[in-house]
């Protein structure tokens, strides 16, 4: 019956959506190699991107470094090998990356953790990002600014305060406290697990809020970004 669910899950909500019962358990594979070196430029451009962004599928990174997929995962697969990444893994979604023991004691980087939730709200925030930037070069992003939001976006005079409710059990409610600590200058930037999700989470904000909606399926076809609207969801920007 698990296994009948996360397929359902799979199917209606995509990989990193997580699981309303939490049953997703996150395996982190990671290799130590004493005599380890960085091989070139390459890889230092890679690890400094998952330094920047904690965590990274091979396809965001490919997008984000201009790179084809499949040259970039075969560099990925060299450099677990070589202990430079993790591999952060579940069985409902494609592998994730984090940075090393090994490029974290070479490089002076900071060896994240992560929960699967941790894990799967960064890398949908980070989905967020990859969209932005085809759009925005300029754009400027930090993921984990801080505690609480997932993550924060600056665009010319505007700050977007980026959170990314997954379907774990309390996310919801996580992310409705969390938006009552936005500054006001701030505007909120809401990348939920499903349409029914974003709706729910939309009516906890102010009809007058600025407020801005999507979630996983609409950022995998580019960004549209949606508004509260009598009661539900309707589109607000569409770049896509």
């Amino acid at each position: 019956m698990a296994a009948v669910a996360a397929e359902n899950v799979l199917r209606e909500f995509g990989p990193f959506a997580g699981h309303p019962e939490g049953t997703v358990t996150l395996r982190r594979l990671a290799r130590t190699k004493p005599d380890c070196f960085i091989a070139n430029g390459h890889q230092i451009d890679t690890l400094r991107l998952l330094s920047e962004l904690k965590v990274l599928t091979s396809a965001q990174i490919a997008a984000l470094r201009g790179i084809q997929p499949r040259t970039m995962k075969d560099n990925l697969r060299h450099m677990w090998l070589a202990g430079l990444v993790d591999r952060l893994e579940t069985d409902i979604s494609p592998c994730m990356y984090a940075v090393g023991y090994e490029s974290a004691r070479l490089l002076r980087l900071t060896l994240e953790r992560f929960s699967v939730g941790s894990a799967f709200r960064l890398v949908a925030a980070n989905q967020l990002y990859v969209a932005m930037r085809r759009l925005w070069p300029e754009v400027d992003y930090t993921a984990a600014p801080h505690d609480g939001v997932t993550a924060q976006a600056r665009l010319g005079s505007t700050t977007y305060a980026i959170l990314a409710p997954r379907l774990f059990p309390g996310d919801v409610v996580w992310c409705e406290e969390m938006i009552e600590y936005v500054p006001d200058d701030m505007r909120l930037l809401v990348v939920c697990a499903s349409r029914k999700q974003a709706e729910e989470i939309a009516r906890a904000v102010a009809p007058e809020a600025m407020a801005r909606f999507t979630w996983d399926t609409e950022l995998a076809n580019g960004l549209r970004l949606y508004k509260r609207f009598a009661g539900s969801l309707e589109i607000a920007e569409n770049y896509a």
